[in-house]
């Protein structure tokens, strides 16, 4: 494959060994440069300035700016850099944080070589890749919600009081207990409490879900919600 061909990759990630492994495996391909590794999130905002790769490996968990936040200020400056989440964690809440922010896939850390380097090669086609137990969960998630508002169409909100609706429209917007508190004139533990109320009420788990909800009963816009 001739150079101008390679997919031009950069790695960011605050672990040294994990970066420079990842590196020894990529650069065995011929297809795939490694043009620039990063340790943290401002320092790849400076790379991808400077180099313009075609795809970024982004680490989710990062000592001050995280993958999410770095993947968001990246996409907005170099909308034609494609980003992939790496992360150890299958949690939903971190897979959509990435989604919203412009990843175009994520993928596990254990995650085989032979898997990873199809993933860059989408990536710098323009396709996307889900790992596909994580893919799996977002389905599976996805279509419980979907199951639960058919379920429940007679309360339009669930059974939600007019307090808990405006702490509800808070926290899918974005804002941090304290903020809530803040803005609603009450403590924090209050806050605090309504929200475990409305997960139990809705049947949620985390502030991902309760977004999705917000946006599905028109709460909210799409483009209220954080990094929407």
């Amino acid at each position: 494959m001739k150079a101008e061909e390679r997919v031009r990759l950069m790695i960011v990630d605050d672990h040294p060994i994990y970066r420079c492994g990842l590196r020894a495996i990529l650069d065995l391909e011929g297809d795939v440069e490694t043009v620039a590794e990063a340790s943290s999130g401002a320092e790849a905002l400076a790379k991808a300035a400077e180099l313009l790769p075609d795809v970024i490996l982004m680490d989710v968990k990062m000592r001050g700016m995280d993958g999410p936040e770095t993947t968001r200020q990246i996409k907005a400056a170099h909308p034609s850099v494609q980003i992939i989440g790496l992360s150890g964690y299958d949690d939903e809440e971190c897979v959509f944080e990435m989604v919203k922010a412009g990843a175009i896939g994520y993928l596990l850390k254990d995650s085989a070589p032979e898997q990873l380097l199809q993933a860059i090669r989408q990536a710098a086609n323009g396709g996307s890749q889900l790992d596909p137990l994580i893919a799996r969960r977002v389905l599976e998630e996805f279509a419980q919600l979907a199951t639960s508002h058919n379920l429940k169409k007679i309360d339009p909100y669930d059974g939600l009081s007019s307090r808990e609706l405006e702490v509800l429209r808070s926290i899918a917007t974005g804002h941090s207990n304290k903020e809530v508190a803040s803005h609603l004139c009450i403590s924090e533990r209050t806050v605090e409490n309504h929200v475990r109320n409305i997960y139990q009420k809705l049947h949620i788990r985390d502030r991902s879900q309760a977004i999705l909800y917000a946006v599905r009963k028109g709460l909210i816009e799409v483009s209220e919600s954080p990094r929407g």
